[in-house]
């Protein structure tokens, strides 16, 4: 089943809606997907010590605090995505890395 760009654009409005941003900015104000690339996009790969993703940190700080996700649903997710790809890497020759964002 192919989604069409239109769809692909009312999904990407309604995700960035989830976490507060305006679905539909303004002509005044910044694009939504501009905000969220900036706050992440030199966070280096990895995690950090408490053992989840440093761009975890840096997206979660940047979220504005309307988000229809709350802050400790958001990090329930960051724990799963941890421990899935654990999971995953075991026995792997090349491991799973890097950050969740892939924008």
């Amino acid at each position: 089943m192919s989604e069409s760009f239109r769809d692909k654009l009312v999904l990407n409005a309604w995700l960035i809606g989830q976490f507060g941003y305006p679905a539909t900015p303004s002509a005044h104000t910044k694009l939504p997907i501009r905000e969220l690339t900036r706050c992440v996009e030199k966070i280096p790969e990895g995690l950090s010590e408490d053992g989840l993703h440093r761009y975890y940190h840096a997206f979660s700080a940047a979220l504005p605090a309307k988000g229809t996700v709350s802050q400790d649903e958001l990090k329930r997710y960051e724990e799963n995505i941890v421990t899935l790809t654990m999971r995953l890497n075991v026995g792997r020759a090349r491991p799973l890395r890097g950050n969740t964002f892939s924008g």
